[in-house]
């Protein structure tokens, strides 16, 4: 909500041309167009960007909707400190607006890469009678439209501008250095639930994670470095090597790729307003019973495929001749899971790589659902494996790991294992508050290499330690170290490493502080009421109603850190004293005398 000029960092902007340059709140009945702007405070990834001697940066803020995304100019004075001077809001309106961005990256060529997370269920839109209230509803207000609940229809929808073949993609904004941008979503790439797109130093090599249940795993090979529009997207497909049952922490696999039938980006382009589910497949019901009883994930017909993906269950499916490509990008999951690719996982979230070891590093916030062998939770249960593949069979861990993976000389992952795992509280008198061990991580959500130091950000999304926690792994000792936490009732989002110039900033933003807690829990009310008391006062947010002062999102980072690779003079004669530090260390004694403060950009 702060100001800068005449703009609103986080205000939610409409199309271009729209009456209200801002999306407004709804009104107090929850039907009608209210008074009040609409203004996020949910920010998540936010870049660091060096372009031609300049700094800026773009910040994704991922509800409510429709999402929006902001470009920031900043300055850096001499000691390495950040400030805003200018902000603005970025355009996607040849896109038809931008849906849920949540995490991101920066491309080796300084671009910025953005997300769009759970895509509409085109399948569920088409097949609709009614609407009613939700995310689409929600949207409608990019182009200005305030429908009420009872009366809303896919029928309003399309009228009013919504195809949900348009949303659920990656997108990249190129920057220039006066405070320009064009930004465009990547159609090619496919439709998922992304969570960040991650560019290998090949320039052509683009890893994708997917969030939520009944996920896979995927890569695009880019025609030409440095040109994401153009290429090729893969599957994975995942053989558990490790016992059945196993450990969520013992678990290994190797892993094959699965070429898919890739849409180019014009074909993407033209089908969005001209196609619907029914174009692209025939379906029909799945033998599935809750129960059990009868129910075997067979196709009545033959011809059809089953596939169990993204948390629709079973479906039966069989591809429209001639419409491979588009179906193969359109509906990437389902079409993953019709080629055999592995659609297993549970909330698939952050992905880094170690470049000097050759390792991606990769985060599950839960291991559970279709990771088991007909489990939920290790109770039986065979909504989450009927249809599908069952390539994987380990015992659940909602606390959640984070992945390695082995990578060839052409980028391709080849193993995987588990480098590390939260730790189920079983401490009665604990557990209610913690429900995972407070000495590790619980949900990792974003993760981030710190190459030159050989350490691993990794950041919390989670209802399991009480406060979100931020952590280092040192992959010299193995140890586990919390830097730092967010209040209660908030979220970490995007930790990042950059580098500007002379410094390096690990990324620090909290999202929605106070806004996953209960309104009878008297730590809540007594920190309302102290926020309330001190805090200044801030504009109306996605809650849609007045939120208590100090309950704003922050953007900011955590240094300013000198670059380690540079020479350091130092007049000590102790040189254990004199060595850089770790990050972990640094936190709290400073990377070569450095002074670490968490700086705050944006609330």
């Amino acid at each position: 909500g702060d100001k800068f000029g005449a703009e609103y960092a986080a205000g939610v902007t409409t199309k271009a041309g729209t009456a209200d340059k801002y999306a407004m709140q709804w009104a107090a009945d929850g039907n009608s167009k209210g008074t009040e702007k609409l203004v996020s405070n949910d920010p998540d990834f936010t870049s660091l960007l060096t372009i031609d001697g300049k700094f800026f940066s773009v910040t994704h803020f991922e509800t409510p909707r429709p999402g929006a995304a902001y470009l920031s100019e900043l300055e850096q004075d001499d000691k390495g400190k950040l400030t805003v001077k200018a902000t603005k809001a970025i355009d996607f309106s040849t896109d038809g607006g931008l849906w849920i961005p949540c995490a991101g990256s920066v491309t080796p060529w300084m671009t910025h890469l953005g997300s769009e997370e759970y895509e509409p269920n085109a399948r569920a839109f088409y097949e609709s009678t009614t609407l009613g209230k939700g995310s689409i509803r929600d949207f409608m207000r990019y182009w200005g439209k305030y429908e009420p609940e009872a009366t809303f229809t896919k029928e309003k929808a399309i009228a009013g501008g919504f195809y949900p073949y348009q949303y659920g993609y990656p997108w990249e904004t190129v920057v220039k250095s006066d405070f320009t941008e064009t930004t465009k979503k990547l159609y090619s790439h496919g439709r998922q639930a992304w969570e960040l797109s991650y560019v290998m130093p090949d320039s052509r090599t683009v890893y994708g994670t997917d969030d939520g249940t009944n996920v896979f795993f995927t890569y695009f090979k880019a025609n030409t470095a440095k040109d994401l529009s153009a290429g090729t997207n893969y599957c994975a497909k995942y053989t558990q090597t490790s016992a059945a049952t196993s450990e969520a922490k013992d678990w290994t696999a190797t892993i094959e790729w699965i070429a898919m039938p890739t849409a180019t980006h014009d074909d993407v382009e033209a089908a969005i307003k001209t196609t619907t589910f029914a174009d692209l497949f025939d379906s029909e019901t799945c033998k599935y019973d809750k129960s059990g009883a009868g129910a075997d994930g067979v196709c009545p017909t033959a011809g059809f495929t089953s596939v169990n993906t993204g948390g629709y269950g079973c479906e039966c499916l069989k591809v429209k001749p001639g419409k491979e490509a588009l179906a193969g990008t359109l509906e990437k999951r389902r079409y993953a899971g019709y080629l055999g690719c592995t659609t297993e996982f549970r909330k698939w979230e952050g992905i880094t790589y170690d470049s000097k070891n050759k390792k991606i590093y990769t985060a599950l916030s839960a291991v559970q659902y279709g990771m088991e062998d007909n489990m939920k939770n290790g109770e039986a249960d065979t909504k989450y494996d009927l249809g599908g593949s069952n390539h994987l069979r380990m015992k659940h861990n909602t606390c959640g790991c984070v992945m390695e993976m082995e990578v060839d000389d052409n980028f391709l992952a080849t193993k995987a294992k588990m480098l590390a795992c939260g730790t189920i509280n079983v401490d009665e008198a604990t557990k209610a508050v913690d429900k995972c061990v407070i000495t590790g991580m619980a949900s990792p959500d974003n993760v981030a290499m710190i190459g030159e130091l050989d350490q691993l950000i990794i950041g919390e999304d989670t209802s399991s330690h009480q406060n979100d926690l931020v952590w280092i792994y040192d992959f010299a000792s193995g140890a586990m170290t919390r830097i730092a936490s967010t209040p209660y009732g908030s979220e970490t989002t995007s930790p990042y490493w950059h580098t500007l110039g002379d410094y390096n900033y690990m990324t620090f933003v909290v999202q929605h502080p106070y806004g996953e807690t209960k309104d009878d829990e008297p730590a809540t009310i007594a920190a309302m009421k102290t926020l309330s008391e001190k805090a200044p006062a801030m504009p109306k947010t996605n809650s849609d109603s007045a939120p208590p002062p100090g309950t704003a999102g922050y953007v900011g980072y955590i240094g300013p850190f000198p670059r380690v690779n540079k020479a350091v003079v130092s007049t000590s004669t102790d040189k254990a004293a004199a060595a850089p530090r770790s990050v972990s260390s640094s936190i709290f004694y400073g990377v070569m005398g450095a002074i670490m403060t968490l700086v705050v950009l944006v609330h």
